[in-house]
């Protein structure tokens, strides 16, 4: 093996609740401070933006949370000699990948200019297919998943 990452998924939904948390604290704060505590007329209306903003997110956050704690199994990505192998748990939104090396293409990294946003990112198969994988709860060093693949003759893209 070039390249082993096992994370359970007990440890990924305890990183995900922090974030979330924080994330969510953090928003209604600077909300609450903006409606209740500013007068100028435009810095509260920008928060009944973001409490609005957060009020549509909360049911799909409470959802993906659903999902991830009545998931079971754990993230389990290896680079072998001749293959990706992506397997993670049950119901947690991602899917299992089993991709050939010498079928790959190239890795694209679509980075948002919005900093909130993060980055995308997709193996290109040579043809054409797209499979995109997502490092969120995995906990996965993307570089170094990237710098093995790089030196298995992939190559890197960023856009």
């Amino acid at each position: 093996m070039y390249f082993v990452h096992r994370r359970t998924l007990r440890k990924g939904r305890a990183v995900a609740a922090a974030v979330n948390f924080f994330g969510f604290s953090l928003f209604l704060g600077l909300a609450t401070y903006f409606v209740f505590f500013q007068e100028k007329a435009s810095v509260a209306w920008f928060g009944k933006a973001v409490f609005a903003i957060l009020a549509i997110t909360l049911p799909i956050v409470i959802w993906w949370f659903i999902r991830l704690f009545t998931g079971k199994g754990e993230w389990n990505i290896q680079i072998s000699e001749n293959e990706l192998i992506w397997q993670v748990p049950d119901n947690v939104g991602e899917k299992n990948l089993n991709l050939s090396i010498s079928k790959m293409s190239k890795i694209i990294c679509d980075s948002s200019k919005n900093i909130d946003a993060g980055n995308y990112y997709y193996i290109e198969m040579e043809s054409g297919e797209k499979h995109p994988i997502n490092p969120s709860a995995s906990g996965i060093n993307m570089d170094k998943l990237f710098n093995v693949l790089e030196s298995r003759g992939v190559k890197y893209e960023t856009r």
